[in-house]
């Protein structure tokens, strides 16, 4: 049926319009004819190679929910291509299975899933052909050309050999090469740390690996280290605290290695699933070190504060078969959702310890909500965020800046705007016009003013800010305590941690993006009513440039702007349930020592 429906249409027309998000031998040869025969060169359009193709949009708008359609189909092709090969290998209960550079390879397809759906969005009801790379998974592949296919018509050809081509800067380019972590082949062999008979402590604490460059994420620790004494661990340091009996542990991986490769030689051969093989074996490997670690340091605690999407699950496996209480905390606030996939779209949501610590009910609710998780084995629990008692505590004791004229521009009567930006492109969140939309609005105010830039990382607002003319001051990444100064903040897109300044020192808070569909059926809450009440308050404070020009333009009109969107933001803090709750601190200590 397949089949008619593409002759009929006339798929394999060479006047079909076809993209290239990949550089291969057949466009190489087809840019020299175009050069030759045209007298120039392709444009680069949303990143792509195209021909015969014109888009009637640009850059067309995608809200938040259809970006979640996207995360929650690579994630899916991820979870079905695991379950083939499970059903494929002949594997015990107990083994922890995973397929080679799992979290990459879904970056890699949702990246070129994302490309798809623009191209689609660009000019709807469209046939073409894409023309790209190889995820880095065959049955991810094979499922993404069979989805586009039935759905859409779409002709996906994936070049063996070929590379990627870098997209426009207003997508984020985060695609990698996968790659077998062989760190559970060497570790393990490597030197063993000595375990100090003086150590009397019987928790450990994965700290945040951001822990020494910024001061924010050192508070969790700093506070529980008062009334705690913690081992100091990384997910790394299991191997070195779990080969304290290198001939026990080499032992163990042989006769385990031996078994699944003698269980499974046909099949491993028959369907080339060495990588998949040596994956599992790494997994059992970094398990056997979790295991061998918390019985060395005799450990009944452990509190993790970052992520790592490989190694997080297989401790909190070995803790739970140690009766070894696990804790996580995650800093992050989430992103509104789709409403059909409830907590299943994201990867980093898939994680099992005993605790979960959040901020706001709407991670809370997302958690709640994934299918996946153990939800009887998991209890979780919200909390307020150690960056906003941080941003508090600084505030308080006036540590804010040794520079004396930042000090003047803190402390003057200009009117002070803190802006936090956010991934550029990460799946098309925002984009390079947002910035300088927000800037241009800003500037061509009347008010004195100052601006305080807070960068998740370098990219186009401190680009574009140093050729402003506008007075600005850098911020420190994570630390938010000079917003106290500012009178409102401006999240481009939607940015957790423009939220958290905003409730440490309940400042008035605006969203801002270009895009018209940026919030469009988003789902804070899966309460269809409690849901149509945030989004009446995010409608509120969603702000485009010229909106917002003409609401800071002169005094009388910023003086009406700011008296809507103190009490609209302060509603929504209430409403995502960001108020009197209990420090992150005071919950994980009642919950280590409730001995």
């Amino acid at each position: 049926m397949i089949k008619k429906i593409l002759k009929k249409n006339k798929l394999n027309n060479q006047n079909i319009p076809v993209v290239y998000s990949c550089y291969s031998i057949n466009l190489i040869i087809k840019l020299i004819i175009e050069f030759f025969k045209n007298k120039k060169s392709l444009n680069n359009i949303l990143g792509t190679k195209k021909f015969y193709f014109h888009c009637e949009k640009k850059y067309p708008d995608i809200s938040i929910s259809e970006i979640e359609d996207f995360e929650y189909l690579a994630f899916h092709f991820i979870l079905v291509a695991k379950r083939y090969y499970r059903k494929i290998l002949k594997l015990k209960s107990e083994d922890i299975f995973g397929i080679k550079d799992e979290a990459q390879n879904c970056i890699n397809i949702r990246y070129l899933i994302s490309l798809v759906e623009i191209n689609l969005k660009s000019i709807p009801k469209s046939n073409f052909i894409f023309h790209c790379c190889s995820s880095g998974n065959k049955i991810v592949d094979e499922l993404f050309k069979r989805y586009y296919l039935r759905k859409y018509l779409i002709k996906i050809k994936i070049n063996k050999i070929s590379v990627i081509i870098k997209p426009s800067k207003d997508l984020d380019f985060d695609w990698k090469n996968l790659s077998n972590d062989i760190s559970s082949f060497t570790k393990p062999f490597l030197k063993t740390k000595k375990i100090n008979s003086f150590t009397n402590s019987n928790k450990g604490f994965i700290h945040h690996k951001n822990l020494k460059g910024f001061q924010a994420y050192f508070k969790l620790t700093k506070d529980l280290s008062i009334s705690n004494e913690f081992v100091s661990l990384d997910y790394s340091s299991m191997y070195s605290y779990g080969n304290q009996k290198k001939f026990n542990l080499i032992s163990s991986i042989v006769i385990y290695s031996v078994n699944i490769f003698r269980n499974n030689f046909l099949k491993i051969i028959r369907h080339n699933l060495f990588s998949e093989i040596l994956e599992i074996i790494s997994c059992k490997i970094y398990y056997f070190c979790c295991i061998n670690t918390i019985k060395s340091l005799k450990l009944k605690y452990i509190v993790c504060s970052y992520i790592s999407f490989k190694h997080e699950n297989i401790l909190f496996q070995a803790c739970r078969d140690t009766n070894t209480v696990s804790i996580f905390y995650d800093y992050s606030m989430g992103l509104p959702v789709n409403k059909n996939y409830p907590g299943n779209s994201q990867i980093d949501l898939i994680r099992n310890p005993n605790y979960l610590i959040t901020f706001g009910s709407q991670r809370f609710e997302q958690y709640k909500a994934v299918k996946r998780l153990k939800s009887e084995n998991v209890k979780i629990i919200n909390a307020l965020c150690p960056q906003i008692e941080f941003a508090r505590e600084q505030s308080k004791n006036k540590q804010i800046s040794k520079n004396k004229l930042d000090l003047q521009k803190y402390k003057s009567s200009r009117l002070k705007i803190s802006i936090f930006d956010n991934l550029y492109g990460f799946n098309y969140h925002i984009k390079e016009v947002d910035v300088i939309s927000c800037l241009y609005s800003i500037k061509r105010s009347k008010l004195e003013k100052i601006v305080l830039v807070h960068n998740k990382r370098d990219g186009f607002l401190s680009q574009h800010i140093k050729n402003s003319d506008l007075i600005y001051i850098p911020q420190e990444r994570s630390n938010f305590s000079n917003s106290y100064y500012s009178d409102f903040i401006i999240s481009l897109g939607f940015q957790g941690a423009a939220i958290k300044a905003a409730i440490a020192f309940n400042k008035p808070i605006i969203f801002f993006s270009e895009n018209k569909k940026f919030f469009n059926d988003s789902y804070f809450f899966f309460n269809k009513k409690k849901n149509d009440k945030i989004l009446s308050l995010i409608k509120e404070l969603t702000f485009n440039g010229e909106k917002l020009m003409n609401s800071i333009s002169i005094k009388s009109n910023y003086d009406d702007f700011n008296n809507k969107i103190t009490p609209n933001s302060k509603e929504l803090f209430s409403q995502l349930n960001l108020y009197n709750i209990d420090s992150a601190y005071s919950v994980i200590d009642k919950l280590i020592n409730n001995d």
